[in-house]
């Protein structure tokens, strides 16, 4: 039954009610029943009161001087108590709250009882309870009155090997965080929430070699929570993975509207469960990382959050497969602001910045080689690089690369890897990647013409190239793609050319006269030349298919401007030689 801690209020006519009568005795009687129950000790200097195990229902309200009265209304004939059996106020169970008592007991005696009712809410008031090595369970709400107005902090002189609070029988199931288990289990505690709580480490006084708050289990909540302080991990959760569910609710936890801070170590360490949702949430000035998915905390999806702070080495470190960041922004690390080093893992983040250069924007591969990462963003003043493709398997990048130096990306990519990295401002070295089962890429990139790129392909035997309004591709020239895999014929002028495609499909010259080219001698279907003409420093050259076996019609003209290239691609139908596109004016 229900333990009612109120204060004390009179009715007061047209005035309302007051608080008042310090150090009176209190009676609630059943209005139904007429059972009247006192309360255990008078008023205390803020007329507050406890009248404990009081059923449901509605009750006039007396005070009196002493426990047997005699008794006077308070005017108030329709007192409302609920059944709230399931609520469990800790300081009913002896907790003082003030930051100075060891609460570990009174907290556990809590716990315990919830967990023995089948579940409810544990309420903490207003306070600073301070304790150590608590162990919690399944089915409860660990409900605060606030952030800031309801800390739970470890108590000063606890054993540096013991939490704060941790899920029943962490150690026999986790791998981690101090747990000896097997990390295999589909056990552990679930549907427990944490909420409008300030979970402290007290790092200042406690060096905790373990997780301040660890967690064996899935399907759990947190929500407007602050960790802090821990001189281990702020945060550490750890699952093995499950398919289906072990319950009839899905197993991915819930992380809503938290702050975590000032950890020694990782400000959130993930190992499980897998698919959590994280909306919301603020990593800063952790000693590690601010963030950390490993072992089973794949498919986590991090969105609206913000991890930033020059302590951190990594803001976004990504150790298990299929972690996205969307919506998000990673600030200052040291070393990098997001690590892509699982496959499939995603960042489609709003901004990603240095706090003052030196750093990378996104590794992918740290460790290990890593395939599927995508990439959408916008990285600022990471002046080692902005992308580094430092283990790259294979990914898709689109990056808008803002830096006041350094070049915008280092490393190799993978030949399977589409990638386009524009720059603005000081940095270098934009990337545009083309796949090679594109055929295209297998040489150099360079800048032309001040806002396009060009793709040369091995041995410079011809190139691709993309121009940028500032944001993105608008035009894209035709890509001759098999013709460049062939060998190059790099020819001095001489007319008439007649070319053999058993000898290279590229053919280059420079022009310093009007050219003729005959038939080719060959007309096998199939077979490919690509012809590079580059007017020399007079221009105004032409070039004549005068061998009845070209089919050159039905393109642009050639343009003749100084030092200009044309490109005339034609492919064998087994009779004739049919131009299939030129590209002129480069």
């Amino acid at each position: 039954m229900p333990t009612i801690s109120e204060y004390l209020q009179i009715a007061a006519g047209g005035a309302g009610v007051v608080f008042a009568n310090v150090g009176v005795w209190v009676q609630m009687v059943n209005n139904a029943t007429g059972v009247a129950y006192v309360s255990t000790a008078a008023t205390d200097s803020q007329g507050k009161y406890t009248v404990q195990n009081v059923p449901a229902g509605t009750y006039t309200v007396n005070t009196g001087p002493t426990s047997i009265g005699p008794w006077t209304s308070t005017g108030d004939t329709a007192y409302a108590v609920g059944d709230q059996s399931f609520n469990f106020n800790v300081k009913d169970f002896g907790a003082k709250g003030d930051g100075a008592t060891d609460d570990s007991t009174s907290i556990q005696n809590t716990i315990n009882t919830a967990n023995t009712a089948g579940g409810g809410t544990v309420y903490f008031p207003p306070g600073t309870y301070t304790f150590s090595n608590v162990n919690f369970y399944r089915k409860i709400q660990y409900l605060g009155a606030g952030i800031e107005n309801t800390i739970l902090k470890l108590r000063t002189g606890s054993s540096t090997s013991v939490p704060l609070l941790q899920s029943n029988s962490f150690t026999t199931l986790a791998s981690g965080g101090g747990g000896s288990g097997p990390g295999t289990s589909t056990g552990g505690e679930f549907n427990f929430t944490f909420e409008q709580l300030t979970i402290d480490g007290n790092k200042a006084n406690v060096a905790s070699t373990v997780p301040m708050f660890r967690v064996y289990g899935y399907g759990f909540v947190i929500n407007d929570v602050i960790f802090r302080n821990s001189n281990n991990v702020n945060v550490y959760s750890e699952w093995a993975t499950s398919l289906p569910a072990p319950g009839p609710d899905s197993m991915e936890a819930h992380l809503n509207s938290l702050k975590v801070h000032d950890a020694g170590s990782h400000g959130i360490l993930w190992q499980g469960p897998h698919d959590t949702n994280i909306v919301n949430v603020e990593c800063f000035n952790n000693g590690v990382n601010g963030f950390r998915a490993d072992g089973n905390g794949n498919g986590c999806k991090i969105s609206n959050s913000h991890s930033w702070g020059l302590t951190q080495t990594v803001a976004w470190y990504f150790n298990s497969t299929g972690c996205q960041l969307i919506s998000g922004v990673a600030e200052g690390a040291s070393t990098a602001q997001v690590v892509c080093n699982a496959n499939d893992c995603q960042v489609s983040a709003d901004n990603i910045f240095a706090a003052g250069g030196g750093t990378t924007g996104i590794i992918i591969g740290d460790t290990t080689t890593v395939t599927g990462t995508v990439i959408f963003t916008k990285v600022q003043n990471c002046t080692t690089a902005a992308i580094n493709f430092k283990n790259d398997g294979g990914s898709f990048v689109q990056c808008l690369s803002f830096q006041t130096s350094g070049p915008a990306f280092i490393g190799t990519p993978n030949t399977d890897t589409l990638a386009l990295i524009q720059v603005k401002g000081g940095g270098t070295s934009p990337l545009l990647r083309i796949p090679t089962v594109l055929d295209v890429f297998n040489g150099r990139v360079a800048v032309h013409g001040g806002n396009a790129v060009r793709l040369y392909s091995a041995a410079d035997s011809g190139f691709a190239e993309f121009s940028f309004d500032g944001t993105q591709v608008v035009d894209t020239w035709p890509l001759f793609v098999p013709a460049l895999r062939r060998t190059r014929q790099a020819k001095s002028f001489a007319t008439p050319e007649t070319t053999d495609p058993t000898q290279g499909g590229v053919v280059s010259m420079t022009l310093t006269n009007n050219l003729t080219v005959n038939n080719p001698t060959q007309t096998n279907a199939g077979q490919e030349i690509l012809y590079i003409w580059t007017q020399d420093g007079t221009g105004g050259r032409t070039v004549t298919y005068s061998g009845g076996n070209f089919a050159a019609g039905g393109v642009a003209a050639m343009t003749t401007t100084l030092n200009t290239t044309t490109l005339d691609h034609f492919v064998c139908d087994g009779t004739k030689w049919r131009i299939k596109s030129r590209v002129t004016g480069q």
